[in-house]
């Protein structure tokens, strides 16, 4: 058996004050105990027993409160935030106090709030501090002025509000404050003319209007007022002559209307007035004559057609005559020799047919007399010799195969006769000392090879020699 024992003091000291100990303890719970037949709550609980009018509250380390009982007598617990979710984007709701202590704690460069729901103007005052690029609110549906008065004092390059789905001219002059580049509104669907007017007003590079279904003439003439850079209004799916007109008187750079896709002739020649950089009609998947014709007499610098997917020869001719310097045909996924010959026609700067994914010689060839600065075929995967010999007769200054992952040695060689300044090839990934010593015959000043990973060693030689060749 252990023994106990403390240096220095008698055992019969230790065993009297373990006695002592025991007493004490012993009168202690009689104390605290009701008696079995009184009928009387225990003493600690005069205040907030069953049928008492309150019980006592009580918060827990966790920082829950309890307040009152119920009927039952069981406790209902009543939360109180304290304790940030682990990412702001869970975060359901925000006082002052936490969104401080948010933005204390929050080491990134973009906030995506999202999941906020609500937002008072005091709050909003103390996000506003947030010393990011981006603040996203795209979860709030409504907004009053006074809280969007506060958002606009955010120093950052963005404001996200796409749930928004109504708002009202103070709000939206309010909003219009905000002193970074962009400005998302991506929830509304429809627009009157005093909120149009007041949100003209925003003078950052970007407003995207991009869940407008709708737009009336007197909404897009105060619209237009807005001297950004780029204006979106991607939702709109239909358009009428009147707002085409006014919309038109833009003085954006660039124009996004992805979303028709469909525009009678009428309604294209109003829009032909526009002078911006750039107007993006990605929606359009098919032409007619008279549309193209229409097009091609448009006054923008680069005119976007991602949505057409199939061109015959006499309207990619048509096309040809569009006097501005980019032609893009993101999307177009097949083209003949005769398509190609027409668009060849084409006196701007750059063309950039994206879509296409093969290209035949007799195809490439026939592109390759395209007298511009750009060719751009970045969706290319495969490439035989006879095509790259065909492209390398183009005669521009920039010839871009930013699609192709692999070449063999023979392609390069031909490729490499391209005599322009800049050829891409940055999707390659691998590339083996032969392909590297054909690839060292290019002449011109750039050769693109971002994308190479895995290299051997008589590669990195190759590569190095090259290299110093630049």
């Amino acid at each position: 058996m252990t023994s106990l024992s403390i240096p220095g003091k008698p055992r019969t000291f230790l065993l009297g004050a373990l006695l002592l100990l025991l007493a004490i303890a012993l009168v202690a719970y009689v104390a605290q105990s009701p008696g079995k037949d009184s009928g009387k709550p225990p003493a600690n609980a005069a205040s907030g027993g069953a049928g008492t009018p309150q019980a006592s509250k009580l918060r827990t380390t966790s920082g829950v409160e309890l307040g009152s009982r119920g009927k039952s007598g069981n406790r209902k617990p009543r939360p109180t935030q304290s304790e940030l979710p682990d990412a702001p984007y869970q975060i359901k709701e925000l006082t002052p106090k936490l969104a401080r202590r948010l933005l204390a704690e929050f080491k990134g460069d973009n906030l995506f709030l999202n999941g906020l729901t609500t937002l008072d103007a005091n709050t909003a005052r103390i996000l506003a501090e947030f010393k990011g690029r981006i603040l996203n609110l795209d979860g709030l549906t409504t907004l009053d002025a006074d809280t969007a008065k506060a958002l606009a004092e955010f120093k950052g390059e963005l404001l996200s509000l796409d749930g928004l789905t109504t708002l009202d001219a103070d709000t939206a002059k309010a909003l219009a404050e905000f002193k970074g580049g962009n400005l998302f509104l991506g929830g509304l669907t429809t627009l009157d003319a005093d909120t149009a007017k007041a949100l003209a007003e925003f003078k950052g590079a970007q407003l995207s209007l991009s869940g407008l279904t709708t737009l009336d003439a007197d909404s897009a003439r105060a619209l237009v007022e807005f001297k950004g850079d780029y204006m979106h209004l991607s939702g709109l799916t239909t358009l009428d002559a009147d707002s085409a007109a006014a919309l038109a008187q833009f003085k954006v750079s660039n124009l996004q209307l992805p979303g028709l896709t469909t525009l009678d002739a009428d309604t294209a020649r109003a829009l032909a007035d526009f002078k911006g950089s750039g107007l993006y009609l990605g929606g359009l998947t098919k032409l007619d004559a008279d549309l193209a014709r229409t097009l091609a007499e448009f006054k923008v610098s680069n005119l976007s057609l991602k949505g057409l997917t199939t061109l015959d020869a006499d309207l990619a001719r048509t096309l040809a005559e569009f006097k501005g310097s980019g032609l893009n045909l993101t999307v177009l996924n097949t083209l003949d020799a005769d398509t190609a010959n027409a668009l060849a026609e084409f006196k701007g700067a750059s063309l950039f047919l994206f879509g296409l994914t093969t290209l035949d010689a007799y195809t490439a060839l026939e592109l390759a007399e395209f007298k511009g600065a750009d060719l751009r075929l970045n969706s290319l995967t495969t490439l035989d010799a006879n095509t790259a010999k065909a492209l390398a007769e183009f005669k521009g200054s920039r010839l871009h195969l930013n699609g192709l992952t692999t070449l063999d040695a023979s392609t390069a060689l031909e490729l490499a006769e391209f005599k322009g300044a800049d050829l891409s090839l940055y999707r390659l990934t691998t590339l083996d000392a032969d392909t590297a010593r054909a690839l060292a015959e290019f002449k011109g000043s750039e050769l693109n090879l971002s994308g190479l990973n895995t290299l051997d060693a008589d590669t990195a030689k190759a590569l190095a020699e090259l290299v110093a060749m630049f």
